[in-house]
């Protein structure tokens, strides 16, 4: 039976320069859920706007493990790449800078975060638990074994 799984406010911080490949470890872990909500919109960045001319984007985003040449991936009609690079985009615009360290603030599991900071030292980037904010609940992620996940709501 599946069961909820505590989890923890957190901060994910890192140098702008490092930024990208913080979130693409983020992003392989798949454990953050990142708050863009109440972040300013922006327009498209430069992955974004390519992708307004393929008539039928990819549904799933793929993301490459160093910063890829878009005008390759664009040739190459690597949209998925191009997908995943937008969303990092997206991410990286929603981020709060002060000086040179941008910072997003999410949810992750409460015994997984140890684990991801190791993860994330390793470009540079960190995790730090935050204060649960008054009066906000937090999300909910049921654990179990790895074949009733699917089949969790």
């Amino acid at each position: 039976m599946p069961h909820p799984v505590r989890m923890d406010r957190v901060a994910v911080v890192a140098p702008s320069a490092s930024l990208r490949d913080v979130l693409v470890r983020v992003a392989a872990a798949g454990m953050v859920e990142i708050d863009t909500a109440g972040a300013a919109q922006a327009g498209p960045g430069d992955a974004g706007r390519r992708l307004q001319h393929v008539p039928r984007p990819p549904e799933r985003a793929a993301l490459a493990a160093t910063a890829p040449d878009l005008n390759d991936l664009e040739r190459a009609g690597r949209y998925d790449l191009l997908v995943g690079e937008a969303q990092l985009e997206g991410y990286a615009f929603a981020a709060r800078r002060r000086g040179d360290v941008a910072a997003l603030a999410g949810w992750a599991p409460a015994g997984r975060v140890a684990w991801l900071a190791g993860q994330l030292s390793a470009v540079s980037g960190a995790i730090i638990r935050l204060p649960r904010p008054a009066g906000l609940d937090a999300p909910t992620l049921l654990g179990g074994t790895p074949t009733r996940r699917p089949a969790a709501p």
